[in-house]
C-alpha cells in the first residue's frame, strides 16, 4: 500500500541454476526501477521499498530484473500494484455556497446543493456530508442541503 515505509521488504525473486557456483546476483534491468522507488539485494533477490509511493501519482509500476550466474542472464519482470490508504481530505468544489429559502416553502426544504471530491479510491473515496454545530437540517448523500 502507499502506507508502506521505505527499508520495507515486499517480496523476493528467485532463480535457480543448476550449477553451484558461481552464486546468482540480481538487479535491475536499465528503465526496470521507475522512479528508483524500490530496491533489490543483490545476493538474495529481496525487493524492497526504497522510497514512500503515493496512490495518486501512480497506482502499477513495473519492475524489470535480471538474474546472473555471470555467464548467463535471465530476465523478468514483476508489477507492483499500489493500494489506497485514506491520505486525502475532501476539498469541496466551491469556497462559499448560497442557498435560498422562502417562508412558504415546505419543510424540509432544499436549500443548496453542495459538492466535494476526494483523490483516495473506493470506499477512501467517498465523501459523507453532514451540517456540524448546527441542529436546524441536514445534508444528505448527494451534497443536498435541508432545513427542517
Amino acid at each position: 500500500s502507499e502506507g508502506v515505509l521505505p527499508g520495507t521488504r515486499i517480496g523476493t525473486i528467485q532463480a535457480n541454476d543448476i550449477d553451484s557456483h558461481p552464486h546468482l546476483t540480481y538487479s535491475f534491468l536499465k528503465g526496470g526501477n521507475p522512479l528508483n522507488a524500490f530496491s533489490i539485494d543483490k545476493f538474495s533477490g529481496v525487493l524492497s521499498m526504497a522510497t514512500k509511493l503515493d496512490r495518486e501519482e501512480g497506482d502499477r509500476y513495473k519492475l524489470l530484473i535480471s538474474a546472473s550466474d555471470g555467464a548467463h542472464k535471465v530476465d523478468t519482470s514483476v508489477d507492483v500494484i499500489v493500494e489506497d490508504i485514506n491520505d486525502c481530505a475532501p476539498v469541496f468544489d466551491r469556497q462559499v455556497y448560497t442557498g435560498a429559502f422562502s417562508s412558504n416553502m415546505s419543510l424540509p426544504a432544499a436549500v443548496v446543493q453542495v459538492k466535494a471530491v476526494d483523490n483516495d479510491v473506493g470506499k477512501n473515496g467517498k465523501v459523507k456530508y453532514s451540517l456540524l454545530g448546527s441542529d436546524i437540517g441536514y445534508v444528505d448523500a448527494n451534497g443536498t442541503v435541508y432545513i427542517n
